[in-house]
């Protein structure tokens, strides 16, 4: 399962970065867009793993060696996010 773990974060890295620019150029569909696949690639891991990285995952060399979040925190965020997505 090392290749769900490893897609899944080079994955989120993309959508995290698209999310980012669409931010900032005021782009609501494609940041939406981003959110959304971000939520349920989150999902395939927690489902796969349980606790994973989560609120310091995605922050390059910011974060080297990121703590796990626990599965239901992560799933209770996920909802936020994607409640954020409908609103864009």
């Amino acid at each position: 399962n090392t290749a769900i773990w490893n897609d899944g974060y080079n994955l989120l890295n993309n959508y995290n970065y698209i999310e980012q620019q669409a931010a900032t150029l005021q782009q609501p569909i494609p940041q939406a867009f981003a959110k959304i696949m971000k939520a349920l690639h989150f999902q395939y891991l927690v489902d796969t793993y349980g606790d994973v990285p989560y609120t310091q995952a995605l922050q390059g060399t910011g974060a080297i060696a990121p703590t796990y979040d626990s599965s239901v925190s992560i799933y209770e965020d996920l909802f936020k996010q994607l409640d954020a997505a409908i609103t864009l």
